[in-house]
């Protein structure tokens, strides 16, 4: 690649395919000599490797490239010896990133709405979705920390109302800097770029090596400026430097600005001024001469001074007066047991009342929780519907035709499925189908329609109904819930049927949760619509014979807490 060559998705595929080909022929000669030491020069190729990738905003190639090339590092030393296992690992590597390459889109991704769809993220759309959670299990395992080789994070910048910018650094990017340097975050774009896209890989990757870059990845840029600056690659660095973010990208022949200086150096204790701090002698320091007493001195005549024949006086002992236990000692015992209890009745009364305490403010919390996340269900389903509303209005603009329909889906792609069972009314999302692996969508919603009967009746009669059909598509990565509520077709009452992937809303909201609070949205049968552990959604399990479900439906409860305790699988 010359020095005027762009930086576009065309080159960062092509450096791909030509690393992919020298990685295979490195593992192919490792292979034929059977020494840890031949996978050496893999090292530098997965790094540049990962450099290219996360300039193509495909974060998770980039993080197993970063950690394999971790890996090959740790089996240079002497500890390691040739086992079919590590180079299974490698070889698993090498075929995972050709998954990526041949997942590679046809035409580039027009962009991906982020950020409660204010900003807009050019990344590249795979044709279909690679695993990787393996591979990043297996170099956990190895004590290889993601965060620590491979600090490449998708991140959007927004506005606030104090600063310019509000940015939001991680806990583990924020560890990692120093005070004494600048915390900046610095803007980039790739087709600007004089360096070609190996030495800017190579100056990138020095940089990170000496901690001077805790973070990067692509950037999602405002929705207003996203026609402006459609066709630049926007990408983002956080700096910890000792110099000025501005001054050091110049160093490097880097082009780029400065979003926001996070962090300045502290100052520096030298240059402080200097307060010389002297001795000073009180009043009663000075001596008055002619006035300092001074102590008697023992001399070899003070023996003379004692009167003679001078009879030295014993000491008189408990023991010689029949004292068992001296006062003393029962005082210290009787203080000690005062002091023993009163501290012991504090502690109590303190932990009494600490405890009580605390279980309000659990109550209160457990409470706040779950109205927020029970109105942001509400919200959530009320919005479904809204877009259900508008994509008929779509459709019945469109005209049989698709085109808009697609579009329509692509921009709100937690819609599964919206329709009128039975009617010239259904409309599908064709990609969501395509992502999940399923071919024959009408086979699976038939399936559907067919099991939930039941409640699509209810539907009809007047009744609104959210259930869980999950459990009836397979290859799912998030919970899908059916939603039903009468609809009035001309003249005939019929049951207005919505699919919706809530794996981006709902299910997120109770998976965030931190500490031992789990948080579980129910419908009124008692049925799993979201919970921390998908599994337990996609087998259908339900809490209808939960005694917190049995209490709160049989007293009609709105809200409140209720203490009870449940046997789980573990005990």
């Amino acid at each position: 690649m010359s020095l005027n060559d762009k930086i576009d998705d065309n080159a960062l595929w092509a450096r791909l395919e030509q690393l992919q080909k020298e990685l295979e022929q490195v593992i192919h000669g490792a292979v034929t000599t059977r020494k840890l030491s031949a996978f050496g020069p893999m090292a530098a190729l997965l790094k540049e490797m990962h450099w290219a990738a996360a300039f193509l905003g495909l974060t998770d190639f980039a993080d197993i490239t970063a950690m394999g090339a971790a890996f090959v590092n740790q089996l240079q030393e002497s500890r390691y010896r040739w086992s079919v296992e590590l180079t299974a690992v490698l070889k698993t590597l090498l075929k995972r990133n050709r998954d990526f390459l041949d997942a590679r889109p046809k035409e580039p991704s027009a962009g991906v709405f982020i950020d409660s769809q204010s900003a807009v993220l050019q990344g590249t759309g795979l044709k279909r979705p690679v695993p990787t959670g393996d591979l990043t299990d297996i170099f956990r395992r190895r004590q290889i920390n993601k965060n620590l080789v491979s600090p490449c994070r998708q991140l959007t910048v927004g506005q606030d109302r104090t600063f310019s910018h509000a940015i939001s650094v991680p806990a583990f990017a924020r560890k990692r800097h120093r005070s004494d340097r600048y915390l900046s975050m610095v803007y980039i774009d790739l087709d600007q770029q004089e360096l070609d896209l190996e030495k800017l890989s190579k100056t990138l990757d020095e940089a990170f090596a000496k901690s001077e870059i805790l973070l990067h990845g692509p950037l999602g840029i405002p929705w207003k400026n996203y026609q402006t600056y459609k066709a630049k690659k926007p990408y983002y660095l956080l700096l910890d430097t000792e110099q000025d973010s501005q001054k050091w990208l110049n160093s490097r022949d880097i082009k780029g600005k400065t979003v926001k200086i996070l962090n300045s150096p502290e100052i520096d204790p030298s240059n402080e001024p200097r307060v010389i701090i002297r001795e000073v002698v009180s009043p009663g320091m000075y001596k008055t001469p002619g006035a300092s007493a001074q102590a008697p001195a023992e001399t070899e005549y003070i023996s003379d001074l004692k009167p003679a024949g001078h009879r030295k006086k014993s000491k008189i002992k408990n023991r010689n007066l029949g004292i068992k236990f001296p006062v003393g000692a029962k005082l210290i015992l009787i203080v000690s047991t005062i002091i023993i209890l009163s501290m012991s009745t504090l502690a109590y009364l303190s932990i009494y009342f600490f405890k009580g305490e605390i279980r309000n403010q659990v109550e209160d919390t457990n409470i706040s929780l779950s109205q927020t996340v029970a109105k942001q269900a509400e919200k959530e389903i009320e919005q479904f519907f809204d877009l259900s509303n508008l994509l008929f209005q779509v459709g019945s603009a469109a005209g049989g035709t698709t085109s808009l329909i697609d579009d329509f889906f692509y921009n709100y792609q937690s819609l599964v499925y919206v329709g009128v069972p039975g009617s010239n009314f259904e409309f599908a999302n064709r990609d969501w189908f395509r992502d999940n692996r399923i071919s024959d969508e009408r086979a699976v919603l038939n399936n559907i329609m067919s099991a939930r009967a039941e409640d699509l009746e209810k539907a009809r009669s007047g009744e609104t109904v959210v259930v869980n059909v999950s459990p009836f598509i397979p290859n799912l990565k998030a919970p899908v819930i059916a939603l039903a509520a009468p609809f009035l077709l001309g003249s005939e009452q019929k049951a207005l049927v919505i699919l919706a992937d809530i794996g981006g809303s709902l299910a997120e909201s109770v998976s965030s949760q931190k500490g031992k609070t789990t948080t579980v949205i129910i419908n009124s049968q008692g049925e799993m619509l979201a919970h921390p552990d998908f599994t337990r959604v996609f087998n259908g399990e339900s809490l209808r014979d939960s005694p917190v479900f049995q209490e709160m439906y049989s007293k009609g409860l709105t809200e409140g807490q209720i203490r009870f305790q449940e046997d789980t699988l573990n005990g």
